[in-house]
């Protein structure tokens, strides 16, 4: 016997901080005007995806920065965010549509000295039928610049994985990983679908993977932005539909006048459902 569906639409989207954003040989955060209006720009980009939930990777925890980040969305969403740890000046923000779903808890994890990485979780309910939730944690791996860098990718999603599922393990609700996992069909990825046996949401709606969601420092284009998906008790979370942002536009190249970051938003359509035994 099943419930009345609720749907939940999620993005997730690396908006490239201005403290690593190159103009010539210097960056972008010199240069308040640029920075302020590349932000405008991006933020009010943000706003026409129409997700409820919408994770966010590389923002700028400089406090003129995050000060316009909330004037554009503090009034329909609620904010969560997660500075990296030590020197580093950005981290992960998670924006929650306030009339669709309601935050009952958030919570951070630390990797150390994993590269300074973060995470940020958060489980939340449906406004209109509230038996309705879901954990949604938000992450920025590591990019692998050598050999060094790509073990320590694999240790900083073990590390998620396993405190993910500690958190999880008394409720048994579905669990949303997103976020920019810098790597394409490796021991990442690998990991994640093969061990951890979780599914990517976008190759379950489109029986393959976004092919460029990023365009590298290294002038490469790349898929690397994913939204994973696992289900553990009576209710179940269901992709639907998936397409990177803007949808018009295909996936297989990276658009050339597309200038808000060097990354995509990827959008996925899930339906929430509870399954009850008979």
């Amino acid at each position: 016997m099943s419930t009345t569906n609720v749907p939940l639409s999620v993005a997730t989207f690396n908006i490239l901080a201005p403290c690593y954003k190159r103009i010539n040989f210097s960056l972008e955060k010199k240069f308040e005007d640029l920075y302020v209006e590349r932000a405008k720009d991006t933020f009010k980009y943000i706003n026409t995806l129409e997700c409820d939930v919408i994770c966010l990777q590389e923002v700028w925890f400089s406090e003129k920065y995050l000060n316009l980040l909330s004037s554009f969305f503090e009034n329909e969403y609620v904010i969560a965010k997660k500075k990296r740890t030590r020197s580093k000046s950005d981290g992960v923000v998670i924006l929650v549509k306030k009339s669709t779903f309601t935050i009952q808890e958030e919570k951070s994890l630390e990797f150390g000295l994993a590269g300074n990485r973060v995470a940020l979780l958060i489980k939340i309910k449906s406004n209109e039928q509230p038996e309705h939730r879901i954990v949604i944690a938000n992450t920025h791996l590591t990019f692998p610049h050598h050999t060094y860098d790509v073990n320590m990718r694999l240790t900083q999603i073990q590390k998620l994985q396993n405190w993910v599922k500690n958190y999880n393990q008394e409720e048994h609700l579905p669990i949303i990983i997103a976020g920019d996992l810098n790597g394409v069909n490796d021991n990442v990825y690998n990991y994640m679908t093969k061990k951890a046996k979780y599914t990517s949401s976008f190759k379950k709606c489109r029986e393959r993977e976004a092919r460029v969601t990023h365009f590298t420092h290294r002038k490469e284009s790349v898929g690397v932005d994913f939204l994973f998906l696992k289900n553990f008790g009576e209710i179940i979370c269901k992709p639907i539909q998936a397409w990177v942002e803007p949808k018009e536009l295909t996936d297989k190249v990276w658009p050339e006048n597309f200038n808000y970051s060097d990354h995509r938003p990827v959008k996925v359509n899930f339906s929430l459902e509870i399954i009850k035994k008979k």
